[in-house]
């Protein structure tokens, strides 16, 4: 038997009329990666896609969300609730580790000075990412007396638009911030970092860096988007999103806490990481989904444990 899966939106509509094509059966199984508190937060091809799933929703035979939230706010926009099955995103807690001596390597590596607390955002550039909300946060704790650097990492870090280049002037001095651009090694270094910053507004259903900073030993602050709160799990702090004072203020405690206590709390959210969001077990409830789908269209199973845990 085939199973055809979907990815995000457009991939998710592909899937469904490659199986109509085929002519035959073929299971589909959509994946949303996405959340929707707005609908005017997406661009008009991304609006019309949206309508045309909402309408198509009862016809795959499951939508994964990997968000509670997100799975709530698309039953609310119109997608079909009995097809619906919330799987998390699933982390490699032996790639994503405490690494010993990975703050002092990690300065070495991007020029950054003993003193301060690294603040590190790693994100590409997109309006949902809110980073002008962490500059102007990072601004204010280091007014109210916190050594802040700040780091930022991903796609389009490195040439910020002009006016996001004029608030990091206007908000830090040149030797307390990094602009290091898209990288490849993140789980090399990221255990070295003091905190982990997620500013986001809108659009995060399972935001990827807090599963990977925490599995890392790294505490975190975040928006309340998507399903931070419930993944963070009281092991750092969540904050209203474009609220600067509140991220300011969640910053400026952590910071507060020292390097001793964070390593505390980064070691308890380690631990709520492994515990609930392991690859293996991700991987096991893919397997089991694909396999109840296979067995309601009445074809044999297959051998999709492996197989799943392999490509995971």
């Amino acid at each position: 038997p085939v199973l055809l899966q979907g990815w995000m939106h457009h991939g998710n509509l592909a899937a469904s009329l490659a199986a109509r094509l085929a002519g035959r059966a073929v299971p589909v199984v959509w994946n949303v990666r996405h959340s929707l508190v707005d609908i005017g937060h997406e661009k008009p091809l991304s609006q019309a896609v949206l309508r045309l799933g909402r309408v198509l929703s009862a016809s795959p035979d499951a939508i994964i969300y990997n968000s509670e939230i997100a799975a709530r706010q698309y039953e609310a926009f119109g997608f079909s609730p009995e097809r619906a099955v919330v799987i998390p995103n699933g982390f490699d807690c032996a790639r994503f580790r405490p690494r010993e001596g990975a703050g002092a390597a990690m300065r070495q590596m991007f020029g950054i000075a003993a003193e301060p607390v690294v603040v590190a955002m790693v994100a590409r550039q997109h309006p949902m990412k809110d980073t002008p909300n962490l500059v102007e946060a990072v601004r204010r704790a280091r007014v109210a007396g916190h050594d802040l650097h700040l780091l930022l990492v991903g796609t389009g870090t490195d040439a910020p638009a002009p006016e996001l280049a004029a608030a990091l002037a206007a908000a830090l001095p040149a030797d307390r911030l990094t602009l290091a651009g898209e990288r490849s090694d993140v789980a090399e270094w990221l255990s070295g970092v003091d905190i982990v910053a997620l500013p986001s507004a809108w659009g995060e259903a399972f935001p990827n860096i807090i599963g990977e900073a925490m599995a890392s030993g790294v505490a975190c602050v975040a928006t309340d988007v998507g399903d931070s709160a419930a993944i963070i799990g009281g092991h750092g702090r969540v904050v209203p999103p474009r609220d600067p004072a509140a991220l300011a203020s969640a910053i400026g405690w952590m910071a507060g806490l020292g390097r001793e206590r964070r390593a505390v709390m980064g070691g308890a959210a380690r631990e709520r990481v492994v515990r609930h969001y392991g690859i293996e077990r991700i991987a096991d409830s893919y397997a089991a989904l694909y396999q109840s789908v296979l067995a309601a269209r009445g074809l044999r199973p297959l051998d999709v444990q492996s197989t799943v845990r392999a490509a995971a």
